[in-house]
């Protein structure tokens, strides 16, 4: 499973890693809950708005990924 975490560009996240990793601990914990395999689990860090890491790989500020 393929797992977009957006509003990446968002004022208040800025790009930036702890925010990701962060939502993505709580995402992964629920959904392993609910029964999906967190082992296939993938975790893509996005902006839907400026398509960062959808049309093209992401900013500078998203080196981390």
């Amino acid at each position: 499973m393929i797992v977009c975490i957006n509003k990446m560009d968002e004022k208040s996240v800025k790009y930036n890693e702890e925010r990701f990793v962060e939502i993505k601990k709580v995402i992964k914990k629920y959904l392993f809950t609910v029964g999906f395999n967190d082992r296939k689990m993938k975790f893509i860090p996005v902006s839907g708005w400026t398509g960062d890491n959808l049309v093209e790989k992401g900013p500078e500020e998203m080196d981390w990924y």
